[in-house]
């Protein structure tokens, strides 16, 4: 399912983690990130393709991450069945750390249409004997699909980088 491993560059690498360092946590070094109106999703405003590129992890968990799409114009759903969810990545883990995954793997996750969202979600812990099962939870970009209560329900940070979108996971109940 992987098409290509792009180069990552040194550049932005270093930029990256100087926004999102290991072992920072964000409530508490970039608090901006968990504002109110956070935008955690990626609104289609013109035909296209979507790549997504794995770059990092440093969980213990062996994650699966997942994505759905809805009607931009309907606002953000209120549950999310199972079924809807399309596998990006089974087992989000770097090679040598329990998956297979190095820098730069990069899936074709479709062709979108104008007025399209896409959503992610992460099950942590969610691989197990080759298979993407239920976890220990399933957290979402849209914070009231979360299962804590508000102010900590948000689990995902993204951040726009020239042509990139970087999307960063809370794997952890908050």
């Amino acid at each position: 399912y992987i098409i290509s491993t792009e180069t990552l560059e040194d550049d932005f690498l270093t930029l990256l983690n100087s926004v999102l360092p290991e072992h920072r946590p964000v409530p508490e070094y970039n608090p901006q990130y968990l504002s109110d109106g956070a935008v955690t999703n990626i609104d289609i405003v013109e035909d296209g393709e979507v790549f997504v590129t794995f770059i990092h992890e440093g969980a213990g968990y062996k994650n699966s991450l997942l994505f759905f799409t809805y009607n931009t114009a309907d606002g953000e759903p209120e549950s999310v069945n199972t079924e809807d969810l399309t596998i990006i990545y089974p087992n989000l883990s770097f090679s040598g750390s329990g998956g297979g995954l190095v820098s730069g793997d990069t899936v074709k996750i479709g062709d979108f249409t104008a007025g399209t969202t896409i959503a992610w979600a992460l099950v942590a812990d969610g691989y197990s004997n080759e298979t993407v099962g239920d976890g220990r939870y399933r957290f979402y970009s849209i914070d009231e699909l979360n299962i804590e209560d508000s102010p900590n329900n948000q689990h995902v940070v993204q951040i726009a980088f020239d042509s990139r979108v970087v999307i960063s996971f809370e794997d952890l109940l908050r």
